[in-house]
């Protein structure tokens, strides 16, 4: 799998709170989704942990590739989308889809700029 793609840990999470406005259609329906059997709540904490555990991978990767400053100067800004990401979880679904695509977005041009500006420079 390539690097820069974005992780599956940030997809889960991305599918986990968007899932959540599903919850009632899921359990009327019958459908077994992970939001039906974590319950709403318990599936955006789950969400948070995937995102924490992303982050923490995108450092071990920073460790591991050798990479400096301006690599780790973006984490800051990945940290503060994704923190976005769960703040912006109780808007209505235009403010969600708004919100996810562009935090999912600046994640991932944060981190080619960072990967590319650092080994550039």
């Amino acid at each position: 799998m390539s690097i820069l793609r974005r992780s599956s840990s940030e997809l889960a999470c991305f599918d986990l709170i968007y899932a959540t406005q599903d919850y009632d259609f899921d359990r009327r329906e019958g459908i077994r989704s992970l939001v039906v059997k974590l319950g709403v709540a318990r599936s955006l904490r789950l969400a948070q942990i995937l995102h924490l555990a992303m982050l923490a991978a995108l450092i071990a990767f920073g460790v591991t590739a050798q990479l400096g400053l301006f690599y780790y100067c973006g984490m800051p800004l990945v940290a503060a989308a994704l923190f976005y990401e769960h703040k912006t979880q109780r808007l209505d679904l235009a403010g969600i889809n708004r919100a996810f695509f562009r935090s999912n977005a600046f994640v991932s041009a944060v981190f080619l700029v960072a990967v590319c500006v650092d080994r550039l420079i």
